[in-house]
């Protein structure tokens, strides 16, 4: 399943052809959420590396895809109710993206730090 993950998080266009049953999605939010997926996967199995470049790469995307839209706190005075319907849903999922990549990074951190703590008191009790 890693390596499936992987093979879509490196090619989203996979999912994106128009038959498919998310062509309602735009390929950022795919993408964004393939590599959120994969960073989820990765993190019970210790491979905290591969778990960060994919959080990492999700929030790329939705930045890059969040200022394309101009939805960003950089641009003042713009209001969901000036924006374009479908730019508001999109930005709507994008910043659930967001959200949920900013919580398993603080998840990540967290377990690395236990790991971290863990190994030091098993390595201090076998002292």
């Amino acid at each position: 399943m890693e390596q499936q993950l992987a093979q879509l998080a490196q090619s989203p266009h996979l999912l994106t052809n128009p038959h498919s049953k998310y062509s309602w999605l735009s390929p950022a939010v795919l993408s964004g959420t393939v590599h959120l997926i994969a960073a989820m996967t990765y993190r019970p199995s210790g491979k905290f590396s591969n778990c960060a470049a994919h959080l990492n790469a999700a929030l790329a995307i939705v930045e890059a895809e969040m200022e394309a839209l101009q939805v960003l706190p950089k641009v003042r005075g713009v209001m969901e109710m000036d924006m374009n319907p479908i730019a508001v849903r999109e930005a709507r999922m994008l910043l659930r993206i967001k959200f949920f990549c900013l919580e398993n990074t603080a998840l990540v951190s967290l377990t690395q730090m236990q790991l971290t703590q863990a190994q030091a008191e098993i390595a201090h009790a076998m002292e």
